[in-house]
């Protein structure tokens, strides 16, 4: 169970995802951060259209917002059974909410692209870089982290248990969920 507090943090952070010069639409066409999750809403239009660039390298099929379906959630226990989100976010960065070195970081971040890639993600098509920062005024707080397409839950959880994260972020549809590595909870924002 993710305690209240720290709930109230995933879901005030803003989500970013890195797109490479020939993955941006900006003129002239140059890599850039997009922010596709301010702290409150998600940006459906950015998502759809980095999906539907990226899905493209990896020959999917159009994007196209969806829930969670019947099925997929066990009513009783709110956890999510074997699932395919259209985006999710994890991060090696910080276990257990630990504040661990750039350095340390980084090295686990690189251990968690190798362990994606091992799942087959492929950085730059089903998998681009992303940034988690926290949104409160002044705040500089962030961390790095790698977003998926068409993700397999439980591949994704095993991940983050494996790097001591506490959650990671789903996208489905107009709707950002926070999934309990430990426990597979699925929490909503309160917001929506």
């Amino acid at each position: 169970m993710i305690p209240e507090e720290l709930l109230e943090l995933y879901f005030a952070a803003s989500i970013d995802l890195w797109l490479p010069q020939d993955l941006s639409s900006d003129y002239p066409r140059e890599a850039s951060w997009r922010r596709i999750y301010d702290g409150s809403s998600i940006d459906s239009s950015a998502v759809s259209e980095i999906y539907r660039l990226s899905t493209s390298r990896f020959d999917q099929s159009a994007f196209e917002p969806r829930g969670f379906e019947e099925g997929e959630v066990d009513s009783a226990s709110n956890k999510s059974k074997d699932h395919t989100a259209s985006i999710a976010v994890i991060t090696a960065w910080n276990p257990k909410g630990v504040q661990r070195s750039m350095a340390e970081n980084i090295i686990a971040n690189q251990d968690l692209l190798s362990d994606l890639q091992q799942s087959g993600y492929s950085l730059g098509s089903s998998l681009l870089e992303a940034r988690g920062s926290d949104t409160s005024p002044g705040a500089s707080y962030y961390e790095d982290g790698y977003a998926a397409f068409d993700a397999v839950i439980s591949t994704l959880c095993t991940l983050g248990r494996k790097y001591q994260q506490l959650a990671i972020y789903a996208i489905e549809g107009d709707e950002l969920l926070v999934l309990g590595c430990d426990d597979g909870c699925i929490y909503r924002s309160p917001r929506g």
